[in-house]
């Protein structure tokens, strides 16, 4: 049996939380915990992947474009949104993204409660992958 390829579309880095939570250590724990899974962080989407799941807003029009193209080249599409930039500077990004994707998650209950709000679209809760105590 084929690994799913799965690859993360990211320009942040380890300065991000949200690369090291959202990118980082899920492509870790993907890698050394499923074994019929392989991970992959890339810049650019990759057609040979069965997933390629994309966050933030660092090349809007390039990921934009290859949400659009996973529907021809067979690919499934993530939009993975941790921040509330709706109603910021790349909101309509965000818009479009939720509108065009196969799956939108998100962080926590808040944001899948704002993403509807805002798009009318669903999403899924995928906590982050580590967690702290409450102080």
């Amino acid at each position: 049996m084929d690994k799913l390829k799965v690859n993360f579309v990211a320009h942040g880095g380890a300065y991000l939380a949200s690369h090291r939570m959202r990118v980082s250590k899920p492509a870790e724990l993907l890698n050394v915990g499923v074994s019929d899974i392989t991970t992959t962080v890339t810049q650019q989407a990759l057609p040979e992947a069965d997933v390629n799941i994309f966050n933030k807003h660092f090349d809007p029009k390039n990921s934009y474009m290859s949400v659009l193209a996973g529907k021809s080249l067979e690919y499934y599409t993530v939009f993975d949104v941790c921040d509330d930039h709706f109603c910021r500077e790349h909101g309509e990004f965000y818009s479009k993204m939720c509108q065009e994707v196969d799956l939108i998650t998100c962080n926590s209950k808040k944001m899948k409660e704002r993403i509807l709000e805002v798009t009318t679209k669903k999403a899924r809760v995928i906590p982050d992958p580590i967690t702290f105590p409450s102080i």
